[in-house]
């Protein structure tokens, strides 16, 4: 009967990978029957045996293998402990003796690394030590080939015990998985490395790099240290944790666990039992000889380098119990380390790491006790990341210019400037006095690989010809370098008595050469190529050094409000305190934009030095402007005029009319303090710098995009609001709404134009200016819509441009509304959004208007209809929403796909009436308490019931694919469920199929956070179906195949692990509604997937019992009890369903 079994598997075998043209289809499917019969076999031990032994065909010998992991798996509690040995010490035996194929090989070892781990909760990890025993002496054997595979065998059961919440299925809960895990770090890790160590160190005395067996058995002894050395140690606290709520104990234990998830492995936690070994001086010095003995291998390398890497990265109680020897250690490690490092020259693929290394080690003890460092080790450490860090900075910028899409030596530079920062920000421990010479150096050489030649080094290796191709492909410097810059200004602000002379003297004599350049090409009206080089070098400079000011005067602000740093404010208090700052000349240079400060008496000794900055970079506006003036557009930059913007924006955001005004010094009140003359000043100049852009280099998008952040940000306080509003220059902004801008930009400085309306006191002065704003809108809205043939004309494109135009126009001024300005502004678009609908109506075919005006109804409804008050304004925007939404769908109803056109994208008009119906569902604005009646509520119900009934229908499966699509309709539908959970029983029984079949779609379809937002849909829908009592209503019905489907799901592992509670609770919630259809549910289950009522084990039965005879009341203490409760039950049918 075997043999014959043995034959036609082995037959099938063969048809199954033979080519098409040899075998028919139907062959092939009966061949796949006998091997989907055989996956189903119950005990096949003695078959799997018998095919092991006289099989000679690879994949039925592997599916033999996975056949028995699988069987194990399920039926181990009722295999014979005897019968469990003998099996293992056949398959031991089996793999020793015979050669057979690797991937052979590697799954009858996972299958004996499951039973070992597996009879480790039972023997408390007995058979498992003898194990390792066994294999320590194959490893100490000298026969390399027993070497290998007592690595392998080593390997296989690390693998299986490192990872608890990605563990392959061995039918354990998570805190079984938890104790072996436990129990094994505990007991043989520390082992297995010292054994695995101590053969390492055998092997490499007569290592040779020309036999292959050595090379592999040496790869294979490092991938084991390799594994140990990135282990995720569980945290110490976790062993006193009794696991009550799965959910909880997955997360703890998936926060030690983050090999997979981080970009680098673990710190190395260990324990205070691997003491004696780690603090052994001989184990650094075993590694960092392997290392250097491996160096050149290419596969054996990488695996060293991690080994090197980890050891640097010391963390928990064995650091922390021992500091004395911890001491030791870290000393040790340099020493090895910074004699490495002087003998060799490192390679491009050593960089990053190395540079790693540094910055572990830092952390290894506190800040306090690596000072207590030897001073002559201490002082090579610091020298040996001084010299690194000024090599990177040279081999980063070659990189940059050279190959701009690798990013290896840029990377390095960073971990070496974070150990700078790192120490910096340790004043205590590391004064700044000592570290100055070392900041100083850095930050120079920093702005001398970002200079030309001759004062620089920029560029060095690559042909000028080809910056501006190279240019071309580069993504902003700005945001590329962002980590780096904002490091190198921390620098300049520590040196400010040498960074800020030295920036303003680049950036005056740059922009004196600049002017030189821009002189003689006007006077010749042509440019060589050594005069297109020398320009194009002097833009490239000028922009690196305002990227490099901006960032020394101004913090990163990320969403917070800029202030002026302390060190800047402190420097020039002490320069007015010490009588180096003439506030007079201050003031006179800054308010002499178009003279060299040369021109300026004594400038360059007393002005402040801030000042003296802002002041060079007003001057290079005035060479811009001068250059404008005389139309020699073609010869500027517009990387240097974004650039230019920006720093204006960078500095002004933070230094005018600042925050922290009470502690500015005298020359900064004067110059930028609320109500100041200077202020006011500075003001104007900005100001008619932003008209001058927007006029003459609106061409240049990021440039006038640029100048509109700027516009933004001065309006982002109302003290500067009020003055700006108070500014003659501001009318000639405000005439800008008439100049042919890009309709994007017009949106911004609308957005502008109505925040300054805001910030006027006088509400009469407000409603006028603000009146004046929205007029010509209005007035071109009325023009448009009173040509006398537009029914005949509104497809023309100018038409359609006018149209858009105004919408984009709406938009900004919608978003730029306060509290103190709606009523105003809804006055007077209220006529306007009454005849949205109609534009809606008849622009439906042309796409960016739909788009258009379906963003300006959701900016009413989040920016107007949110923070007003009266109800007529709430009552007129639903009115608006409610026939937008009739209109869009009449016009969409026979929809069936997408552009053909824009199929790259997602369909954003779809996006945006899903966000609109989201709006009006979960805004707060609508509910009793804001709108003031029922009726309004009921309303605002209504509009979201029909959006939701004729939204869906249009969301067909080729559309849902689209990532931002799909997201917002599961958003919006389950927002809908859960505010309005009230009108559940009185929806449509069609609408609700249709939700529910989006809902099942969305279960297995898409991604975690989609299957997480069904989930949560279902769970509201099911506490509705729950609380409504009445099991018969459609409602209720519709509901009921869900509880087939999620148990279907959760049984067949089909789910999204990390929303296994999530799972859970929704189907807790379900089985509260259907209590007798679950218990029916469950037992139908059972009965199909086993052959009797026997064969369900003891195990099984009494698990479905327990939960099966739950009173199923929907509370959170019956939830909690059944949630732990089926989390084993699914444990154990997992293992034991037919595969």
């Amino acid at each position: 009967m075997e043999e014959s079994y043995l034959k036609d598997l082995e037959t099938a075998a063969h048809i199954i990978m033979a080519p098409p043209t040899v075998v028919t289809k139907e062959q092939r499917q009966q061949s796949e029957n006998i091997f989907m019969n055989f996956r189903k076999t119950k005990s096949p031990y003695v078959l799997c045996q018998t095919i092991l032994e006289k099989s000679v065909v690879d994949l039925v010998l592997f599916e033999a293998a996975d056949v028995l992991k699988k069987a194990i798996i399920a039926e181990w509690k009722y295999i014979p402990d005897q019968d469990k040995a003998s099996l293992r010490q056949y398959l031991l035996n089996y793999i020793i003796q015979r050669d057979i194929p690797v991937f052979i090989r590697d799954k009858l070892l996972q299958v004996v690394a499951i039973m070992i781990k597996r009879a480790s909760l039972e023997d408390v990890g007995a058979e498992r030590a003898q194990i390792i025993e066994e294999t320590k002496k194959m490893l100490t054997s000298g026969d390399v080939k027993q070497q290998i595979l007592s690595c392998s065998i080593i390997m296989a059961i690390l693998e299986e015990y490192c990872n608890i919440v990605r563990s392959d299925d061995t039918g354990l809960t998570t805190y079984e998985h938890f104790r072996a895990k436990k129990q094994f770090e505990d007991s043989e890790l520390l082992k297995v490395f010292v054994m695995t160590l101590q053969s390492m160190e055998e092997l490499i005395k007569m290592y040779d790099a020309g036999n292959s067996m050595h090379s592999y058995l040496f790869k294979q002894m490092l991938s084991v240290m390799e594994t140990i050395l990135t282990w995720g140690f569980l945290l110490p606290k976790l062993q006193v944790i009794r696991v009550l709520q799965p959910s909880l104990s997955k997360k703890i234990i998936d926060t030690s666990e983050t090999v997979t998830k981080a970009l680098h492995a673990p710190p190395l936690r260990l324990h205070a039992q691997w003491k004696n070994i780690i603090f052994e001086p001989k184990l650094l010095e075993i590694f960092f000889y392997i290392y250097w003995k491996t160096r050149d291998n290419e596969e054996l390398q990488p695996k060293a380098l991690i080994c090197i890497l980890q050891l640097s990265t010391l963390k928990g109680p064995i650091i922390t119990e021992n500091k004395d020897e911890s001491m030791t250690y870290l000393v040790n490690y340099l020493t090895h380390f910074l004699s490495m490092l002087s003998t060799i020259e490192i390679k491009e693929k050593e960089a990053y790491s190395f540079s790693l290394i540094l910055r572990k080690l830092l952390q290894l003890l506190p800040r306090a006790e690596i000072k207590g460092l030897p001073n002559s080790l201490f002082e090579a450490y610091m020298q040996q990341n001084l010299t690194l860090t000024l090599k990177f900075i040279e081999l980063s910028a070659m990189e940059e210019a050279m190959t701009p899409d690798e990013t290896v030596y840029i990377d390095a530079l960073g971990n070496l400037l974070e150990i700078w920062l790192h120490i910096l920000n340790d004043k205590e421990n590391y004064p700044i006095e000592a570290m100055v010479p070392f900041i100083t150096q850095m930050f120079e050489k920093y702005i001398q690989y970002h200079l030309a030649a001759p004062d620089g080094m920029r560029g060095v290796g690559r042909d000028g010809d080809s910056i501006d191709e190279i240019a071309e492909f580069e993504e902003s410097d700005r945001e590329r370098f962002k980590e780096q810059l904002i490091i190198i200004g921390y620098f300049g602000r520590e040196i400010l008595s040498h960074s800020l002379p030295l920036l303003s003297k680049l950036l005056e004599d740059r922009t004196r050469s600049l002017g030189t350049q821009l002189h003689m090409l006007h006077s010749t009206k042509t440019m060589d190529a050594c005069s297109s080089k020398t320009l194009v070098n002097l833009f490239e400079d000028i922009h690196w050094i305002l990227l490099i000011t901006g960032h020394v005067l101004a913090l990163e602000a990320d969403g917070e409000s800029a202030m002026i740093p302390t060190e800047i404010l402190q420097f020039c208090n002490q320069c007015v305190a010490n009588n180096v700052t003439d506030v007079n000349n201050s003031l006179k240079l800054l308010a002499s934009p178009n003279q060299d400060i040369q021109e300026i008496a004594n400038a360059e000794v007393n002005a402040d030095p801030v000042i003296r900055l802002i002041a060079a970079g007003f001057r290079l506006c005035e060479l811009e402007k001068s250059a404008i003036e005389v139309r020699m557009y073609q010869f500027l930059s517009p990387e240097l005029s974004t650039t230019l913007v920006w720093f204006l924006r960078r500095w002004s955001d933070a230094y005018l009319m600042p925050l922290n005004e009470d502690t500015v010094s005298a020359t900064f009140k004067q110059a930028f303090g609320a109500g100041s003359q200077g202020s006011v000043w500075v003001i104007n100049y900005l100001l008619n710098k932003i008209c001058l852009n927007a006029q003459y280099l609106r061409a240049e998008q990021s440039v006038i995009e640029e100048t509109c952040d700027l516009f933004l940000v001065l309006l982002s306080r109302k003290p500067r609001c009020q003055a700006i509003f108070g500014s003659e220059f501001f009318r000639s902004i405000c005439d800008l709404k008439s100049v042919d801008l890009p309709v994007s930009i017009k949106r911004k400085l609308l957005k502008g134009f109505v925040m300054v309306g805001a910030s006027v006191e006088n509400e009469e002065l407000r409603a006028d200016y603000l009146g004046k704003i929205l007029q010509p809108i209005e007035d071109k809205y009325k023009m448009l819509i009173s040509h006398q043939n537009f029914q005949s004309v509104y497809q023309n494109e100018d038409v359609k441009l006018k149209v858009i135009e105004i919408l984009e126009e709406l938009i900004g001024c919608v978003q730029g509304a306060y509290s103190n300005s709606l009523t105003i502004i809804f006055t007077k678009i209220q006529g306007i959004c009454k005849e949205i609908p109609t534009f809606l109506n008849l622009y439906h075919n042309y796409t960016i208007i739909v788009e258009l005006i379906l963003e300006l109804v959701c900016e009413i409804v989040s920016n107007i209809a949110n923070v007003s008050s009266e109800k007529a304004i709430r009552t007129a925007i639903l009115e608006c929403c409610f026939s937008v939404i009739r209109i869009y769908v009449k016009n969409n109803s026979n929809r069936v796909s997408l552009d053909t056109a824009n199929q790259d994208s997602d369909p954003v008009d779809l996006i945006l009436i899903l966000k609109l119906i989201n709006h009006l569902t979960s805004k707060l604005l609508f509910t009793d308490d804001f709108a003031g009646s029922d009726e309004t509520n009921a309303q605002s119900s209504e509009i979201c019931i029909f959006g939701i009934t004729h939204i869906v229908p249009l969301i067909t499966i080729d559309l849902i694919k689209y990532p931002d699509l799909c997201m917002q309709y599961y958003s919006t539908i389950t927002s809908f469920i859960e505010e309005k959970s009230h009108i559940i029983p009185t929806l449509h029984p069609d609408l609700l199929k249709q939700l529910l079949g989006s809902i099942e779609l969305g279960l297995s379809s898409f991604t975690s956070e989609i299957e997480c937002k069904c989930l949560e849909f279902l769970e509201i829908y099911a506490n509705s179906v729950y609380f409504n009592q009445d099991p018969q209503a459609p409602m209720a019905q519709l509901l009921l195949p869900f509880l087939k489907l999620m148990l279907d799901m959760i049984f067949g592992q089909k789910i999204d692990l990390n929303n296994t509670m999530d799972w859970y609770r929704t189907v807790f919630v379900m089985i509260c509604c259907f209590p007798e259809h679950y218990k029916e549910l469950l037992h139908n289950f059972l009965s199909e997937q086993f052959d009797s009522e026997a064969s369900l084990g003891k195990d099984l039965v009494e698990s479905m019992a327990t939960v099966s005879n739950i009173e199923f009341v929907n509370n959170r203490l019956t939830k909690s009890k059944f949630i732990d409760k089926f989390d084993k039950f699914v444990v154990l049918v997992s293992t034991m369903v037919k595969k």
